[in-house]
């Protein structure tokens, strides 16, 4: 594998009810709140896991064997929103009208890295 096709991306859990984030345990408490889809097993990436801001924010870096596995790999995040597969981790109560988000899984940035290993572009997301 190679630093070409690798990425990092940054996820948190918001709640809604206290209007904050979640704060994870460890790395598989994280994983598991925030349930992710199977679309981010595609194309078999390697994945390394790490937790930022005093455990509110996990960063998973995805490693592919080619720039094709990674193109296929974003495809299928960014199908994944579309469908609405793409986490478990947000939850809801009520029913119909009255339903309301609770918890949030929130994508909330991505760095794209180069050959070298550093940065090369950084998407943030607001919410």
């Amino acid at each position: 594998m190679a630093n070409e096709w690798k990425h990092k991306r940054y996820f948190k859990q918001y709640n809604n009810s206290t209007s904050s984030y979640v704060t994870f345990s460890d790395t598989s408490d994280a994983q598991t709140k925030i349930g992710f889809g199977s679309c981010f097993d595609t194309n078999s990436p390697t994945k390394s896991y790490e937790l930022a801001d005093a455990g509110q924010t996990l960063v998973v870096t995805y490693e592919h064997s080619s720039e094709a596995n990674q193109t296929g790999f974003k495809s299928a995040v960014d199908a994944a929103w579309t469908d609405g597969s793409i986490f478990t981790g947000d939850t809801f109560t009520g029913t119909g009208e009255s339903r309301t988000q609770v918890l949030q899984v929130r994508h909330v940035k991505t760095e794209w890295l180069n050959k070298n290993g550093d940065v090369g572009a950084t998407t943030n997301f607001e919410f």
